[in-house]
């Protein structure tokens, strides 16, 4: 507490808020400061998710350019560079992917662990009025997080289909890449296009709602930084300062 500003405050009031701290701080000890970390580890997987997002969408549009270029009427490039860059790109894609995957999963898990437990503080608070307030919040942030898994989830079930149709694709063409064989391909072209749009509207929605998760939950302080330069200004704060390359947002 910054004692200079309990100086300045009437000497009642003064005397409550000293009276209060002294009261509570057997409930709101150091260690219960973990909590505000499992907080800021929510955001972190948060912003992850939004990160792999973005990637996926930069992979899968490699992926359909590649092979937009292979069946395009004109071709006429060197086949076996052009399908080993198509095939290349897909695997970038799908592995992209598991990458989205594995950024979800744990940002569920962790989100089931910072919603139970601020259920559990709202049961523990004294006052009706903060535990409304707080309920209030909890639900405020639990539909923006809903959003978040409102959009991702349809979003990695048509990146699957996306890159089950591009997988066959790899596989016919490896055994059998001609003229006749490409044209039979290309009624399927639209149909493969249309789905791409439908996984980028999603994965764009993903992106906009963990940017809103994040700009409405960030910890005080951090709300004009970015989630990196935040780390780093945490970490000087409490002397152990990250490494510059390591540190970049």
């Amino acid at each position: 507490m910054n004692w200079q500003h309990v100086r300045r405050l009437p000497s009642g009031l003064a005397c409550l808020l000293l009276a209060g701290c002294a009261s509570v701080s057997g409930l709101f000890g150091p260690s219960n400061g973990k909590g505000l970390d499992l907080v800021d580890d929510l955001l972190d997987r948060v912003e992850g998710v939004h990160v792999e997002s973005v990637l996926c969408r930069e992979r899968m549009k490699d992926a359909l350019s590649s092979f937009a270029a292979l069946v395009a009427p004109g071709f006429d490039g060197d086949p076996l560079t052009a399908y080993t860059l198509f095939a290349d790109a897909v695997a970038e894609s799908v592995q992209q992917a598991r990458d989205l995957d594995d950024a979800v999963e744990p940002m569920k898990a962790t989100a089931s662990d910072v919603f139970d437990r601020w259920s559990r503080n709202l049961a523990a608070m004294s006052s009706p009025a903060m535990r409304e307030h707080s309920q209030t919040r909890l639900d405020e942030t639990r539909r923006r997080y809903q959003a978040i898994l409102d959009a991702v989830e349809p979003a990695r079930a048509a990146l699957a289909e996306v890159h089950a149709v591009l997988g066959d694709h790899v596989l016919f063409l490896k055994n059998d890449f001609n003229a006749s064989a490409v044209a039979e391909l290309e009624q399927g072209v639209v149909a493969l296009v249309e789905l791409a749009r439908k996984v980028d509207a999603q994965l764009v929605a993903t992106q906009e709602a963990a940017q809103v998760y994040v700009r409405s939950t960030a910890l005080r302080g951090q709300e004009q930084l970015s989630r990196g330069q935040a780390r780093v200004r945490s970490e000087q704060a409490a002397g152990t300062p990250r490494p510059l390359a390591a540190a970049a947002p």
